[in-house]
């Protein structure tokens, strides 16, 4: 990675804390205990999530993960992860594969909307990760065909509003 695209995350990184803070801020003046306790919390189990990535001992994918939102800016990504899985054998390959997947996706999907994608990463007898989209899609059966080959995919069910993708990695 770069200098200027470290300095480019990390200024994303800030631009986001400082928002959390200043909601955290703006409901502590007038005086919205409750949503302050709300606000923490969230911010609470968003780090704790965080930090289950930077422990998956696959820094590309954790770095993929982190970035998503600058890369692809139609897309809002939430995210769980199992503790104690590790990812190191799956890492370089399992981001091309993501990146041929949100290639593929973005061709299917409307220019002026907004998409909902949760990622878990579980454990199994080998690890799974599973993406759900949400949001208006076009073309699917090609949107399908085109996503079925590439690798680690292991099932895809898709309709015109939502999909969702398996990856099994091993």
């Amino acid at each position: 990675m770069k200098v200027d695209e470290v300095e480019n995350l990390l200024r994303h990184y800030r631009h986001d804390w400082m928002n959390q803070l200043q909601l955290v801020y703006g409901y502590a003046t007038m005086d919205k205990m409750e949503l302050v306790k709300e606000k923490l919390q969230h911010i609470i189990a968003v780090s704790r999530e965080e930090s289950k990535l930077m422990s998956l001992k696959a820094p590309r994918f954790s770095l993929w993960v982190v970035q998503f939102r600058e890369h692809y800016n139609q897309f809002h990504m939430t995210y769980h992860v199992d503790s104690s899985l590790d990812l190191s054998a799956f890492d370089q390959s399992l981001v091309h594969s993501l990146n041929q997947l949100m290639s593929h996706l973005k061709q299917h999907v409307n220019e002026l909307n907004l998409y909902e994608i949760e990622m878990s990463v579980t454990k199994g007898e080998t690890p799974i990760i599973t993406l759900g989209v949400s949001g208006d899609l076009n073309a699917v059966e090609s949107l399908k065909s085109e996503i079925q080959p590439i690798q680690f995919v292991k099932d895809i069910e898709i309709t015109d509003r939502q999909m969702l993708i398996s990856l099994l990695l091993k």
